[in-house]
């Protein structure tokens, strides 16, 4: 039950729950997991929602990219604002040892795109 796994999220930060909610979105709608995404991160410092939550953005800005930009991790469809939110999380989830955020930045840095 969606609302069951909600309530563990918020209440207690269960991580099984969590995972499980990310599983339902994952195919559907990534951007809608957004708060829980934010939640497991601001609340509980849970290593892997830190990338969750610049992957959800990544997700909502990247409808009808070409191959090239979705290689590039192309935010190009955000707002500056909402950019710097990103990159942010995505530095968060690096600094707390997600190899694929580390990859990104590093497809930043050689991109020369993103650099705040």
């Amino acid at each position: 039950n969606v609302s069951d796994l909600e309530n563990d999220i918020l209440i207690n930060g269960d991580i099984d729950s969590y995972n499980e909610l990310r599983t339902s979105y994952i195919d559907k709608d990534m951007f809608s997991f957004l708060p829980w995404a934010l939640v497991m991160s601001n609340r509980y410092k849970n290593r892997e929602s830190f990338f969750d939550v610049y992957y959800c953005l990544f997700d909502f800005n990247s409808i009808g990219f070409t191959t090239k930009q979705l290689e590039d991790w192309s935010l190009e469809n955000l707002d500056i604002e909402t950019q710097k939110f990103a990159i942010a999380y995505l530095k968060r989830a690096s600094e707390m040892g997600n190899t694929q955020a580390t990859e990104i930045l590093e497809i930043y840095k050689k991109n020369r795109k993103y650099i705040y």
